[in-house]
Parts: structure tokens; sequence; C-alpha cells
């Protein structure tokens, strides 16, 4: 398998020798996978009843601050690409510049912004 950055860049199936310029780490008998996609999240929200209305209660550095946490734990978890399908603000946009430009490490953040909801 080729590696170029933190992208798989190609893989050989043929059995012949890796060029000498190349670096090659053995891994054994270990299997690699490439990134694992979690196509649902909401990374503002914690796992419980009062999640919705803290979150409502708290100010956007508060949420973000979560947020930041739980995609940590995506990528801790073997996730490389999360779909985010709702969040206040943009905040999801907000956390996935700096993972884009390279200056923060988390995944990949696909991003769906404030749900469109109709009040009376």
């Amino acid at each position: 398998m080729l590696i170029e950055g933190s992208r798989i860049a190609g893989v050989d199936m043929t059995g012949a020798a890796p060029s000498a310029d190349l670096h090659v780490l053995d891994l054994g008998d270990a299997t690699l996978l490439p990134g694992l996609v979690d196509s649902h999240v909401h990374l503002a929200f914690d796992p419980d009843d009062r999640s919705k209305q803290a979150m409502a209660d708290e100010d956007d550095h508060t949420t973000l601050t979560r947020m930041r946490f739980h995609a940590g734990q995506q990528l801790r978890a073997g996730v490389t690409t999360v779909r985010d399908l709702g969040d206040r603000h943009f905040l999801a946009l907000s956390l996935r510049d700096p993972y884009t430009a390279g200056k923060e490490m988390g995944p990949e953040v696909v991003a769906a912004g404030p749900p469109i909801t109709f009040y009376r």
C-alpha cells in the first residue's frame, strides 16, 4: 500500500518488491483499514436527556468545545470522516475549518449546518 500524507495513494497486489526509494513499514499480520465514516452524528449533543436544553442555554464557545471533544473521540476510534446533521450557528463549519487547514487534528467534517425547522 502506498501512503502519501494521510491518504492511501495506491495498492499494489502484484507481490513485487517495493521501490528502493520508498520507506517500508512491515505491519506483520495486522489488518490495515482505511478510515471509517460515521454518516449521522450531532457533535453538539451529549447522549443524555438534558443535552438539548443545555445546548439551548449555553454559549457557542461551550458548545464548540464539546463538539471538538466529540470529534476527537471519533478520530481516536478510527472514524476519519463524520457527517454532522445539525448544529446551531454553523458551529460544525467553525469546527471543520481548522481541521481542513491542518491547524488542528480532527476528522473530516461534512456539515449540514442548522436544521430547517418550522416554529409556530
